[in-house]
C-alpha cells in the first residue's frame, strides 16, 4: 500500500508540534553491541511494531516521527470509519488500515494488513487495547500475534503467497514478518519541555510458532503474546504498586533535578532500579519511611504547585543529618537569592518580551485544555490546542508582516521576507523558551518561599518546631489510641506508622534489647524525634488541631478550662501506663487521654459536648505560608534520608553492615523461593535493616555508574 501526501503532511505537522512540546527525544536499544539502526530493519522488511500505550496521541507521534530509518508506519482503524468517498480516501492516504471486527475469518480480518506486509511495510500496534496510566504493563491483547501468525500461514500457502486482497499479484516475493519491540518512556509525560525515550528490544521471529499454529492456533497465539509481553516488560518501567512507582520517580527527580542533565539513555534503568529498591520484599523500617517520605514530598509539591527543580536554587542545610532538625533558609539569604534571580530575569526580559506576548494566549489556553483531562490525555490536549492557536498566531503575524512590508517593497519581496521572518521568529522563540521558562518557574517559587518566611509563624507550628529541637520544650503531637482517644507519640516507629507506612508495626517488631539500642543511651535520655517535616502530613490526618500544652506532667486539650476536668469519649478518665526499656533501665510514664472523638467516627467535637466556638467548628485550613514552610523542611528531610540510604558509607569495621551480606542473601533467597532449608526462618529487625542497607548501597553505586555526579543532595562530602 502506498502512503500518500496526507501522511506526509500529518507527520510533518506532528513533528513540528511535538518537537516544540518535548525538549528532547532519544532512541536507543537495550541489545548490547548493536546500534538501533542495525537492530531495526530498513524499508523492505515487513514488520509489526509492538509498543506500550501510556500517553495517547503522544505515543503515536513519538513512534511515527522518531522511528529508526524514518520508516513510515501503518495503524489499524475500525472499518466503519472508512465511509465511501472522501473519508475513505483521506484515511487510506494517511496510511490507516481498515480492520473488520465483525468477520470471523482472520484472513479477511487482516487482508489489508497482509497487503502492507507483502509490500515490505511496517504496522504499529498497541496491544494494550487503549491508552492507560498504569504502574505496570497489563495483560496484552492477541491481535498482533494473530496478525503475525496468520500472515505466516498465508505465505506458506502457494495459492495465496503473492496474491493481494484486490486480486492483483505482489511485485516481489514476500518475506516473513518480524515483530519489533519498542518501549516509550517520559521524564514527565504531562509537562511542557520534558523528555521522551524510545527503547528497542530484540526482535521476535515468528518461525518457531508457525508449526504449532497450524495445529493449535490459540495455543501458539497465547505463547507468542506471552513472549511479546516478556520482551516488552524489559524496555518499559514496571512497578508492583503506585507508592513504589511514585517514590522512585521522586527519588530520580531529586538525584537529577534538571531533565537536561538526565542521561536519557539510562532513564528507564534508573527508574526501574529505584523501583526495585522501594518494592523490595520485607523492607526495613528506614526504607519504608524513606518511601513514604518521598510520596509525601511529591504530594506536597503537587498541592503547593511548586516543582523540585524550582527549589533547587535554594541551598540545602550544610549538615544533612536525618537525626538533626533542619532549619529553614534565612530570610536574608532567600531575599538575596530572589533579588539576584529577579535581576537576571529582568535582563533577559527585553529579549523575550515580544515572543512572550505573542505566545501568551497559546500558553494559557493549552494549560486550560489539560486542566480537567486524564493524565494520559493531557499532553495531546496541550499539543492539539496549542498547535491550532500557534498556527492562527503565526498566520496573523505573517499577515501583519506582509501588510507592513508591501508599503515599502514589491509584493514578491514582501511575501518572501514575511515567510523568512515568520520562520525565524518561531525558531527564536523555541531557542529562548527553555531557559526563560525555567527561570520564571524558579523566580515564582522563590517569591513564594520569601512570602512564607516573612509570614508570622502560628503557635501550633512553633510548638512543632520546639518539640523537634528538644522534646521537653513542647509535648509530642497526639496520636489516636486503640480506643479512639489521643495519647502522645513516644518513638520514631510510632511516627512512621502515623505518616502512613504500608507495613504494620507487628511486622517490624523488635526485642527489648534491640529497641534499647535505638531509643536511648546509657543515661536513659530519649532520642529526639524526626524534624518537623514529618508532622506536616500528621496535621492532615489528625485534623490540624493545635498542640496540647504541657501542664503538671499531663496533656490536656487547649480548649478545656483549667478548673474543668476533661471527660473522655467513653465517659471515664482512665490513666494508662506504658513501660519501655532503655539501656537496661525501666521507665514508666502515665499518659492522660484527650477528649476527642475517634478519627473514623465522623463526629464533630461540638457534638460530643465540648464547648467550642463557631470558628473552631469550621473545617481547619492551613495557610499557604505554613504549607511552604512545611514543604521546605520536608524537602531537607527527604533529601537527607535519600542521601543517607544511597550514598553514606558505613564506618570502617562496621560488623553489622558486613553481616548484612549474609542476612540479605538469606532474606531475598527465601523471598524468591530458592533459598536453603533455613531461609524460611524469621528475619529479625537487625537483619531487615542490614539487608535494606546493603540493597540501598548497591542502588547508590548503580546510580553513580548510570551518570549521577553528586548534584542535588547538598554540599557535604559524599562517599
Amino acid at each position: 500500500m502506498v502512503f500518500g501526501p496526507t501522511h506526509t503532511f500529518l507527520r510533518g505537522l506532528a513533528s513540528y508540534a511535538f518537537a516544540s512540546f518535548w525538549y528532547k527525544v532519544e532512541v536507543h536499544t537495550r541489545v548490547g553491541g548493536l546500534e538501533v539502526e542495525e537492530l531495526v530493519p530498513e524499508e523492505g522488511t515487513p514488520m509489526i511494531v509492538v509498543a506500550n500505550h501510556w500517553n495517547s496521541a503522544a505515543d503515536v507521534a513519538v513512534l511515527s516521527c522518531y522511528f529508526p530509518h524514518y520508516r513510515k508506519l501503518h495503524y489499524w482503524a475500525k472499518s466503519t470509519l472508512f465511509a465511501p468517498g472522501l473519508p475513505r480516501k483521506i484515511l487510506l492516504d494517511a496510511g490507516n488500515l481498515p480492520v473488520d471486527r465483525k468477520t470471523k475469518d482472520n484472513q479477511k480480518l487482516f487482508a489489508s494488513s497482509f497487503d502492507a506486509l507483502k509490500a515490505g511495510e511496517a504496522i504499529a500496534v498497541f496491544p494494550e487495547g487503549g491508552s492507560y496510566t498504569v504502574h505496570e504493563l497489563p495483560a496484552l491483547k492477541d491481535g498482533a500475534s494473530w496478525c503475525a501468525l496468520e500472515y505466516a500461514k498465508n505465505l506458506r500457502d502457494p495459492r495465496t503467497r503473492r496474491v493481494l486482497s484486490d486480486g492483483s499479484t505482489a511485485k516481489t516475493d514476500p518475506k516473513d514478518v518480524v515483530i519489533s519491540i519498542a518501549g516509550i518512556a517520559y521524564s514527565d509525560k504531562t509537562k511542557y519541555r520534558s523528555c521522551a525515550v524510545m527503547e528497542f528490544g530484540p526482535n521476535i521471529p515468528v518461525e518457531p510458532y508457525v508449526e504449532e499454529f497450524l495445529v493449535s492456533p490459540k495455543t501458539a497465539v497465547k505463547k507468542l503474546t506471552a513472549k511479546i509481553h516478556e520482551e516488552l516488560v524489559k524496555v518499559i518501567v514496571n512497578a508492583p504498586d503506585w507508592e513504589s512507582r511514585h517514590a522512585a520517580t521522586m527519588a530520580r527527580k531529586i538525584l537529577w533535578p534538571d531533565d537536561k542533565k538526565l542521561p536519557l539513555r539510562h532513564m528507564r534503568e534508573i527508574d526501574q532500579t529505584l523501583i526495585d529498591l522501594f518494592a523490595a520484599p520485607n523492607p526495613s523500617a528506614s526504607l519504608r519511611r524513606l518511601r513514604r517520605l518521598l510520596n509525601v514530598y511529591r504530594d506536597a509539591l503537587y498541592s503547593t504547585g511548586v516543582t523540585h527543580l524550582s527549589l533547587s536554587s535554594l541551598p540545602l542545610p550544610a549538615t544533612l543529618d536525618p537525626s538533626v532538625p533542619h532549619p529553614l533558609p534565612t530570610r536574608m539569604r532567600v531575599l538575596g537569592t530572589v533579588i539576584l534571580s529577579t535581576l537576571a530575569c529582568l535582563i533577559r526580559l527585553p529579549f523575550f518580551l515580544f515572543p512572550l506576548i505573542v505566545h501568551l494566549p497559546v500558553y494559557l489556553f493549552a494549560r486550560y485544555a489539560a486542566s480537567n483531562a486524564l493524565e494520559e490525555d493531557q499532553a495531546q490536549n496541550k499539543v492539539a490546542l496549542g498547535l491550532v492557536l500557534a498556527l492562527v498566531t503565526y498566520a496573523t503575524f505573517f499577515a501583519v508582516a506582509c501588510a507592513l512590508l508591501w508599503t515599502s517593497i514589491p509584493w514578491g519581496g514582501a511575501l518572501l521576507v514575511a515567510i523568512v521572518g515568520t520562520i525565524a521568529f518561531v525558531a527564536y522563540h523555541n531557542r529562548l523558551i527553555d531557559d526563560n521558562y525555567r527561570k520564571f518557574q524558579r523566580l515564582l517559587a522563590l517569591w513564594t518561599v520569601l512570602f512564607a518566611l516573612w509570614t508570622p509563624v502560628a503557635q501550633s507550628e512553633a510548638s512543632h518546631f520546639l518539640h523537634s529541637v528538644h522534646p521537653s520544650l513542647s509535648p509530642a503531637p497526639p496520636r489516636p489510641g486503640a480506643d479512639g482517644q489521643y495519647v502522645s507519640l513516644e518513638t520514631e516507629d510510632e511516627m512512621d506508622a502515623l505518616i502512613g507506612a504500608t507495613t504494620t508495626d507487628h511486622e517490624d517488631a523488635e526485642t527489648g534489647d534491640e529497641r534499647s539500642g535505638r531509643e536511648g543511651d546509657s543515661k536513659g535520655r530519649r532520642k529526639p524525634l524526626p524534624s518537623p517535616a514529618l508532622f506536616s502530613e500528621e496535621d492532615h490526618l489528625l485534623g490540624n488541631f493545635p498542640h496540647p500544652h504541657l501542664s503538671s506532667g499531663s496533656h490536656h486539650h487547649p480548649s478545656h478550662q483549667p478548673d474543668r476536668p476533661a471527660t473522655p469519649v467513653n465517659g471515664t478518665r482512665t490513666p494508662r501506663t506504658r513501660t519501655s526499656t532503655a539501656a537496661g533501665s525501666t521507665r514508666t510514664s502515665e499518659e492522660t487521654t484527650i477528649e476527642m472523638p475517634p478519627l473514623a467516627s465522623g463526629i464533630a467535637a461540638h457534638e460530643e459536648g465540648a464547648p467550642v466556638t463557631r470558628a473552631q467548628s469550621r473545617p481547619p485550613r492551613r495557610s499557604r505560608a505554613r504549607e511552604i514552610r512545611a514543604l521546605l523542611r520536608l524537602r531537607a528531610e527527604t533529601v537527607a534520608r535519600l542521601r543517607e540510604a544511597l550514598f553514606d558509607s558505613p564506618a570502617d569495621g562496621d560488623d553489622e553492615f558486613e553481616d548484612g551480606f549474609v542476612e540479605a542473601s538469606r532474606l531475598y533467597a527465601g523471598a524468591n523461593g530458592n533459598g536453603a532449608a533455613g531461609s524460611s526462618a524469621p528475619i529479625g529487625f537487625e537483619g531487615r535493616e542490614n539487608a535494606s542497607r546493603l540493597l540501598a548501597r548497591q542502588v547508590g553505586e548503580r546510580m553513580k555508574e548510570l551518570g549521577w555526579r553528586g548534584a542535588g543532595l547538598g554540599s557535604g562530602k559524599l562517599a
